[in-house]
């Protein structure tokens, strides 16, 4: 019935999806938009969360949204031990002079977060904690918490950002660079759990519009 449909076009695909109306129809939408035919649901369509800086209340939401990133890769763990940060993570970031954003997912726990504090001895700061939900990644949500940093940056006369991201995170790296970032030679070695070898980035602000 569907193939039928695929060979009228534009026209063909309206109609066939009127005719489908209530359960049927949703389930035919759904065929076409897995084959790329007809309007495809997009993110961006999305209501954009409003953000909020992070409270030490947020302890445990947060580590269930770290966990479950680094659950995505593999031999990636999450080990309470050596996030002791995450244990008054409000706290933490003041006491380093810097800012933790969250976004509170409508259904209960935290949909994003993103943190920037100064890098001793720089004239820059470090962006680190920075994680979405799949749920919410292409939505923009990202985008609006590294906003929030950069204008941190840009308020405390700061000239770079830098950040250090897992070699295995290739989907935060992509994000990185279109921010315009730019990955700088070398890695470091954590010696954590996971074995953690990082890349480095680095941002300049000062050339940025």
């Amino acid at each position: 019935m569907a193939s039928t449909a695929l060979s009228w076009g534009g026209t063909g695909l309206m109609l066939h999806l009127l005719c489908c109306a209530g359960g049927m129809g949703r389930i035919v939408a759904s065929l076409y938009r897995a084959v790329g035919i007809g309007p495809k649901r997009s993110a961006m369509t999305s209501p954009q969360l409003p953000l909020r800086p992070a409270r030490d209340d947020d302890s445990e939401p947060l580590a269930t949204l770290i966990a479950a990133s680094f659950a995505e890769y593999p031999n990636c763990h999450f080990v309470w031990d050596e996030f002791p940060e995450l244990r008054n993570p409000a706290s933490a970031f003041t006491a380093k002079a810097g800012r933790l954003w969250v976004a509170d997912a409508p259904g209960g726990g935290i949909a994003g977060s993103l943190g920037v504090a100064p890098v001793p001895g720089q004239n820059a700061v470090e962006i680190t904690k920075v994680y979405a939900d799949p749920a919410f990644r292409g939505t923009g949500l990202a985008q609006a918490l590294f906003a929030e940093a950069v204008a941190f940056a840009r308020a405390g006369g700061f000239a770079e950002m830098m950040l250090w991201s897992d070699t295995r995170f290739a989907r935060g790296h992509r994000f990185y660079e279109k921010l315009g970032f730019q990955r700088w030679p070398g890695e470091r070695y954590l010696a954590d759990v996971s074995a953690t070898w990082e890349y480095h980035f680095r941002l300049n602000l000062t050339s940025r519009a």
